[in-house]
């Protein structure tokens, strides 16, 4: 009886998961063809100047997200079966993520405007508003405690299609880089009318619910910490958007994104696998004894480091092969970079196994203190090496910064672990 239940469950999981991992395999292999349709479009001064400007609003949208969705979910995953706690939880979560996004907006564009002329200002301007639809996405996290990823999965997917298509058609009548950022917003604006519809379908914003403003007030001063991890795992992955664009002229700069955005478009995995299992570390994190605690350690870890090991390895014997697929010739000055990309994005999926670890484990004070000390190592580190150095030392110097944080925050968790026979919720 027991085993038919685990089974069930088992099941249940490996389907939630599936499902999870279609939505950005079928994200990656349009986004490839879409991706080099833009390069070979602007070329590789143009294009330089786009995915800046991308990923500078990417950075400061994952700081709006104050490291609340984990958080979510293992509370949900906590509370499970009692609508009133999840309503109550799901608002003070929306208020927060909503409060940061608005911070971190015009955080964004005072930047700019003291920062960038056009069209990279026009460009951010743009795209920034984007930051203001986050804290709908909460709605996915909802359906991913509740193992039901496919409600949120067919929509979005739907909606990123149509997108797709209507850029690769606006390319042949001469797309602008303003008109494709614009569209962006466009498909932005849609998911987050889709996460709306999933909203009201579950009654998550229950305005009743007997929260009280100091509970918002205390709420995101006790998720300080919890934020501050957060964006070790994305934004510093990231954060060489803005030493880069410093000291590289605009093709180099090219160069360096073409080769970067193929490591950036494959990061879902080790990130999808590690949202698809967090439930269940979760609920094994308050049943199991200390020496299931390392299977479990040894099965969650491998599940997103050996995917990632092999990527590693096509990537080192595909590089020209790739750049030159979907870039052209144009973009040969970024195979060289391809090899050392890998390292970094070895480091990102480490991360992403230390921050769950984080979570679950209570030991985010400890683990902020060491990131804030290393943040400026990184900084002046980074910005020193790409000043002397040539942009490969740079690469290398990322990956293993981030290595050796991703160490440290799991040597800390599973010293915990140690102390106690469980994972502390």
């Amino acid at each position: 009886m027991l085993f038919t239940i685990e089974k069930k469950r088992s099941g249940k999981y490996v389907f939630n998961t599936a499902w999870m991992l279609l939505e950005p395999v079928m994200r990656l292999l349009v986004s490839l063809v879409v991706m080099a349709k833009i390069a070979r479009h602007l070329g590789t001064e143009s294009y330089g100047i786009y995915a800046f400007s991308i990923g500078a609003v990417t950075v400061f949208d994952l700081l709006a997200r104050y490291g609340v969705d984990a958080k979510l979910v293992s509370s949900l995953v906590e509370n499970k079966g009692s609508k009133s706690k999840e309503n109550k939880i799901f608002l003070k979560m929306f208020y927060l993520r909503a409060f940061s996004s608005l911070l971190m907006f015009f955080t964004l564009n005072a930047f700019n405007f003291f920062s960038y002329d056009r069209p990279v200002s026009l460009i951010l301007l743009i795209f920034s508003l984007t930051v203001l639809l986050n804290p709908f996405e909460l709605s996915e996290k909802y359906l991913e405690s509740e193992v039901r990823a496919i409600e949120y999965v067919k929509p979005k997917l739907f909606i990123f299609l149509i997108f797709s298509a209507i850029k690769l058609g606006s390319i042949s009548f001469g797309l602008t880089i303003e008109g494709l950022v614009f569209l962006m917003l466009l498909e932005k604006i849609f998911i987050a009318f889709s996460h709306i519809l999933i909203i009201r379908k579950y009654r998550l914003l229950n305005f009743h619910s007997g929260v009280v403003w100091r509970e918002y007030f205390l709420l995101f001063r006790k998720m300080l910490p919890l934020a501050v991890c957060s964006y070790y795992l994305f934004v510093f992955y990231r954060l060489d958007t803005f030493i880069v664009k410093r000291f590289l002229d605009e093709a180099n700069l090219g160069f360096y994104f073409a080769s970067n955005k193929l490591f950036e478009v494959i990061s879902f995995i080790p990130l999808i696998i590690a949202n698809s299992l967090f439930p269940k570390l979760v609920e094994n994190s308050k049943v199991f004894g200390r020496v299931n605690q390392k299977k479990s350690n040894l099965y969650f870890i491998s599940a997103i480091i050996l995917p990632v090991l092999l990527i590693m390895l096509t990537s080192l014997f595909s590089g020209r092969f790739l750049i030159i697929s979907f870039f052209g010739d144009d973009f040969l000055g970024a195979v060289r970079l391809m090899s050392y990309h890998s390292l970094p994005f070895f480091g990102f999926a480490l991360l992403v196994v230390s921050y769950k670890y984080i979570v679950v484990s209570g030991i985010e004070k400890s683990v902020m203190k060491i990131g804030l000390s290393l943040l400026p190592v990184f900084l002046f580190g980074g910005s020193f090496i790409l000043k002397v150095y040539p942009v490969e030392r740079f690469i290398v110097f990322k990956g293993v910064f981030l290595i050796f944080l991703a160490s440290i925050s799991l040597f800390v968790a599973w010293s915990k672990q140690k102390k106690s026979p469980h994972l502390r919720t």
